[in-house]
Order: C-alpha cells, then structure tokens, then sequence
C-alpha cells in the first residue's frame, strides 16, 4: 500500500509529463502558424493558463491543509492539461 505522499508523488511525475507534452504540442503547433495568428493563440494559451490554475485551485479549497489536496489539484492539472493538449492538436480546424 502507498502512503499519500508517494500517491502526491506520483501524481507531480504524471503532471510534470502531460506538462511537457503541451509545450510540445503547443511549440508545433506555433511553427505551422502565421504570426498573426501565433499571436492570437499565445494570447489564448495565457488565458487558458491563467484559468486552469485558478479553477484547480480553487476547487479543492476545503481541502488545502489536507493530505489528500495535492493529489486532487495535481489531477485537476493534468486532466485539464490532457484536455488542452486535445483542443491544441485540432485547434487550426476550429
């Protein structure tokens, strides 16, 4: 069985990849882009960035202090994150 901390542990592994593998998508995606369209889409990014992290966050806040909260905002990352790199990898057919 594993303690809390290893499952946290494990969970900042699982985000730090799906992490990496937006940037990646993100960079690609960005090299096939006119720059006025870069632009619109770095403008996105940051903003998709900035909500993210504010509703995984927040939506675990009765739980901070917990030992449990890491692991649940740490999902929140990386299932949120795995969504994005979804709306990345189709995004020029919106």
């Amino acid at each position: 069985m594993s303690s809390q901390y290893e499952v946290n542990q494990c969970a900042e592994i699982e985000y730090k990849r799906v992490d990496r593998e937006l940037n990646r998508v993100y960079r690609q995606l960005m090299s096939r882009l006119q720059p006025e369209v870069q632009q619109r889409l770095r403008n996105e990014q940051r903003h998709w960035i900035k909500e993210r992290d504010a509703k995984c966050q927040a939506a675990f806040e009765e739980e901070k202090g917990g030992t449990i909260a890491p692991w649940m905002e740490l999902r929140c990352l990386t299932d949120t994150t795995t969504q994005r790199i979804n709306e990345l990898k189709v995004w020029p057919s919106r």
